[in-house]
């Protein structure tokens, strides 16, 4: 805030009868005239004394006269620059009008495009679904393929070294001279 410097320049009037003025008058917003005033004056919240008759002017400032306060508010505004001169500022919310052949021209090519997504789609979980049943089926052929060779290795495993037994004790040598 700006600090007021009071203003005092010496009266050059000639005198006349003002006594039917009253001592503190507010002609109009931000202009006060004190008539034949002496007293102390508060000046936005800073004091001063005056003696004798004032026109005060004021503007955004605060004015206590024997109580009583005094604001003038001016608002400053400014005309708009022509648009040459405007600084550029962003876009900020732009309509689009669009017609209604417009609107249906871009749901046409909205519903391609969600139906040429929806096929791609289509055939990647198809791939996946294929692969893991054939994955599925191989892991069962193995595993079949592997149980019947168990199963044929099996008997030959555990009956092998009994026929070779029995083939040792049924067995008569040819020659009598040979040990059993």
């Amino acid at each position: 805030m700006e600090s007021w410097r009071p203003l005092i320049r010496l009266p050059n009037c000639t005198e006349v009868n003002n006594q039917h003025i009253p001592t503190i008058e507010e002609m109009e917003p931000g202009i006060i005239f004190l008539n034949k005033y002496n007293g102390e004056i508060s000046i936005n919240n800073e004091p001063t004394f005056l003696s004798g008759t004032f026109i005060i002017l004021y503007t955004n400032v605060t004015i206590v006269i024997d109580g009583k306060k005094f604001y003038n508010e001016e608002r400053t505004t400014s005309k708009p620059l022509p648009a040459i001169l405007q600084p550029s500022s962003a876009p900020l919310n732009i309509e689009e009008f669009l017609s209604l052949k417009m609107l249906k021209q871009l749901n046409f090519n909205n519903t391609k495009e969600v139906s040429v997504l929806e096929a791609a789609n289509r055939v990647k979980n198809g791939t996946s679904i294929t692969l893991i049943i054939l994955l599925i089926f191989s892991a069962l052929i193995f595993g079949k393929k592997l149980l019947i060779k168990q199963k044929e290795d099996e008997p030959n495993k555990l009956s092998q070294p009994a026929i070779e037994g029995l083939n040792q004790i049924f067995n008569t040598p040819k020659d009598s001279n040979e040990d059993v």
